[in-house]
């Protein structure tokens, strides 16, 4: 089990790193966002974490809902591209937490 979580996770390390890449050399014509990169290499094994913690659990989930609503985003993203990336992040860290790595792919 623990194996693999583990190979989960590197796994959404692996797929994330060349879609950081294409985000990183999609921004030639001005600097690419470093936080942006950041939250994309990040971001998705946060959300698979979560989703194997919430997984069977209606009560961590309820909880998770709370949790969230109580955090407050102070970061815009004035650029529509950089929030698909976002997405992107955010599918592939729900599909690895689901342990459909093939969806990610």
């Amino acid at each position: 089990m623990l194996i693999t979580r583990t190979f989960l996770f590197l796994a959404t390390l692996a797929l994330m790193l060349p879609v950081s890449w294409v985000y990183m050399s999609s921004r030639r014509e001005r600097l690419h966002n470093q936080a942006i990169v950041q939250t994309l290499l990040i971001l998705p094994m946060v959300v698979a974490g979560v989703i194997l913690i919430v997984r069977n659990s209606v009560a961590l989930a309820f909880s998770l809902v709370g949790v969230v609503g109580a955090v407050r985003f102070r970061t815009t993203l004035s650029d529509s591209p950089d929030l698909v990336f976002i997405f992107l992040a955010i599918a592939v860290g729900f599909a690895a937490g689901v342990e459909v790595l093939s969806v990610a792919v």
